[in-house]
């Protein structure tokens, strides 16, 4: 029993072997007809002499330059034909035998380059219209950035004020209209952008900046420069503004009153860090109409800008007329003052400058400025009166009135 099974097992292992060697060298054959075309048309043309059937079904098959001068012939033919209707006689071939499409097209190409490049861009363009998800996607998208330009150039066309007041509300709105103005901001002149962004508020500009970073890296750094130039400037306005504040009026305005050394706008930065009665002190030897005009301009259009409500304008107007409602006055005074002897008026003086308290001030918004007392009045007086004058009345005080006296007008 074991010998036979033994047996078996031996017929069974050469069974396999022949199979083998039958089949490997077959299937290797197999592969090489139907991958490689030059053996595959050897073996035809010599299988073709072959006798019976096997000669018959082979001589079917074209010959190598028979396959040849029909590519030859249709790209001729693809030549002789509008571009269009070759590009869509191509591109059906390309859909059912991608292998010949790229021999007509290499040969082509040898041939008709120029042809050749215009019928493979179309098609493409038929490729991408076939897929119409694609197509509605691209259409979309290239019809959203060009509304995106127009937006873009319509707000640098804009007054800074209306373009900052679109812009917040938009961020202010939902995520959508917040990422669309970011790419708007994106599309915008930097600096134009810089003086828009400039005004909103930390929360705001924050939001745009991190939107910005994901959609234009090396535009949001740009813009982040531009910005931190203009705190920078702004910092130097209001140190300039700390600098005159401590300076004479009259010196000030040699450099505040007139667009010399700062523009317009500048100066409107300057003067809206002065505390109101500095500015008034100032601008109240300007005689220049237009320069004033120009001035309260640019401090309106910063005050909108910036959201203030302090109609720093109006408040200024107000105050300047009556400080030289004021002046009127005092000069009015001091002409009946120069007529008079110096004694009395050292009389008057020594009463008036030891009174500090308020005798009258502009009331806006329930705050005073300009405040004049007794005090004051003496030394405005004395300060306008002669040399000579003052000197005489001076004569006439104490010697601790007149030192005080003295001390105050120089610091006037």
């Amino acid at each position: 029993m074991t010998k036979e099974k033994k047996s078996g097992n031996k017929v069974i292992s050469i069974v396999i072997v022949i199979f083998l060697i039958l089949t490997i060298p077959i299937g290797v054959l197999a592969a090489i007809y139907y991958n490689v075309d030059s053996f595959r048309i050897l073996v035809n043309n010599q299988l073709k002499n072959a006798p019976g059937f096997v000669g018959e079904y082979f001589s079917r098959y074209p010959t190598e330059e028979e396959i040849k001068a029909k590519k030859i012939f249709l790209v001729e033919y693809l030549n002789k034909i509008d571009t269009n209707n070759a590009a869509d006689k191509l591109y059906i071939i390309k859909k059912d035998d991608k292998e010949l499409y790229n021999d007509i097209i290499k040969l082509m190409n040898s041939r008709y380059p120029d042809k050749t490049t215009n019928i493979v861009k179309l098609i493409r363009e038929i490729e991408l219209r076939k897929n119409l998800l694609f197509s509605l996607y691209d259409e979309i998208q290239k019809e959203e950035q060009d509304n995106i330009k127009k937006e873009a150039e319509r707000l640098q066309k804009m007054d800074n004020y209306l373009a900052l007041k679109e812009i917040k509300e938009k961020i202010n709105s939902n995520t959508d209209e917040q990422n669309r103005v970011a790419y708007i901001i994106s599309t915008m002149n930097e600096k134009k952008a810089a003086d828009i962004i400039f005004y909103l508020n930390d929360d705001e500009k924050k939001l745009i900046l991190s939107k910005l970073l994901s959609i234009n890296k090396d535009k949001m750094y740009t813009l982040r420069s531009y910005l931190l130039e203009k705190e920078k400037s702004y910092e130097e306005f209001k140190n300039l503004a700390k600098i005159y504040e401590g300076k004479n009026s009259y010196e000030a305005y040699k450099i505040l009153g007139n667009t010399e050394k700062y523009s317009s706008s500048d100066l409107a930065k300057i003067y809206m860090n002065l505390s109101l009665e500095k500015a008034a002190d100032i601008l109240k030897y300007s005689q220049d109409k237009d320069f004033v005009e120009e001035l309260f301009y640019n401090i309106r259009r910063e005050e909108l800008l910036t959201g203030s409500k302090e109609n720093i304008t109006i408040k200024l107007s107000r105050i300047i007329d009556y400080i030289k409602e004021y002046e009127e006055k005092l000069n009015n005074l001091v002409l009946i003052y120069e007529k008079m002897d110096a004694k009395d008026i050292a009389n008057i003086i020594e009463k008036l400058i030891v009174n500090d308290k308020e005798l009258t001030a502009l009331k806006i918004d329930s705050n005073n400025y300009y405040s004049v007392s007794d005090s004051k009045l003496a030394i405005d007086i004395l300060r306008k009166l002669k040399k000579s004058t003052v000197s005489e009345v001076l004569k006439n005080l104490n010697n601790r009135k007149a030192v005080e006296i003295t001390r105050k007008l120089a610091l006037q």
